[in-house]
């Protein structure tokens, strides 16, 4: 592509991203679509379901915001814009932010427990909460019967002696589980969220029609190779540091001997500099990128 026109600028890319998508998909699929307002609507519903298929950030208000662009975006994709996407988007990660608020606040008091309390857990059943204040009231069921498998687990064919104690115990562990979870969403960067969206525009075609991003061609070039170079250790995500998750054999870690599983990465510098990057909070697909 980049032989016949010129190189965007960033703030063009994502434009000809998906026009060029676009363009490959209607004229060399084996079966190709007619980008219209049937195509419009079938991204729109495949889009939201992927995006909060569990129907725990957005409201049936911020849907109502979203409906408008059900029967435009076969023309939004034609013009390389994305209204709709950047207000999903927008709406998506202010969902994650009153939820983790939610699950702070919920989580700093002990559960009171009542028998007649139920939740439904089939996202398709119970639907999108219809705004703000039903939204709190799921995450509180939701947390609360989280604790509640934890506590039964404790209590489990045992004298229950100090109830107060393990039910402290269970939502310390929910909290912790839950922090964890709402770093890792608050971690995605748009490049993740377009890649969503345009694997739904893909996936409208057939499902194996792909796009990859950057970092995951190359993981999957690795993958179908079996070749790379590297440090020789699997590196995994732990809270906001990156951890040594396993030495692998034969590496070069394994060969020098001073690098070993559950160490932490804190600094990253290459040969030929003479500064170590801090990469305290950093994305792991950056830190990887960083190391090779």
């Amino acid at each position: 592509l980049y032989a016949f026109i010129p190189r965007p600028q960033v703030v063009e890319k994502e434009s000809v991203l998906i026009r060029t998508i676009l363009s490959y998909l209607t004229q060399l699929h084996y079966q190709p679509k007619s980008i219209d307002d049937n195509f419009s609507e079938d991204l729109y519903h495949l889009y939201l379901e992927r995006l909060d298929g569990s129907r725990r950030f957005l409201t049936q208000e911020d849907i109502a915001q979203l409906e408008p662009y059900k029967n435009q975006l076969d023309d939004q994709a034609g013009q390389g814009t994305f209204e709709f996407f950047d207000l999903s988007s927008d709406l998506l990660e202010k969902g994650v932010e009153k939820a983790k608020s939610f699950s702070e606040e919920i989580l700093q008091n002990p559960i009171e427990f009542a028998q007649d309390d139920e939740i439904e857990l089939d996202p398709t059943k119970r639907g999108y909460a219809a705004d703000d204040a039903e939204l709190k009231e799921f995450w509180k069921d939701y947390l609360q019967y989280q604790v509640l498998l934890r506590l039964e687990e404790k209590t489990r064919d045992s004298l229950v002696n100090n109830l107060d104690s393990l039910e402290q115990d269970s939502r310390l562990k929910v909290k912790e589980i839950f922090d964890g979870y709402f770093t890792r969403i608050q971690k995605i960067r748009r490049e993740d969220r377009l890649s969503l969206y345009l694997n739904c525009i893909t996936n409208i075609f057939d499902p194996h029609s792909t796009y990859m991003k950057p970092f995951d061609k190359e993981q999957f070039n690795i993958r179908m190779s079996g070749k790379f170079e590297g440090i020789g250790a699997r590196l995994s995500s732990d809270g906001e540091t990156t951890k040594v998750a396993e030495i692998i054999v034969g590496g070069a870690a394994w060969k020098q001997k001073d690098l070993e599983k559950n160490d932490i990465v804190l600094k990253v510098q290459q040969e030929d500099s003479t500064e170590a990057k801090d990469i305290a909070g950093m994305v792991l697909d950056d830190v990887v990128q960083l190391i090779r």
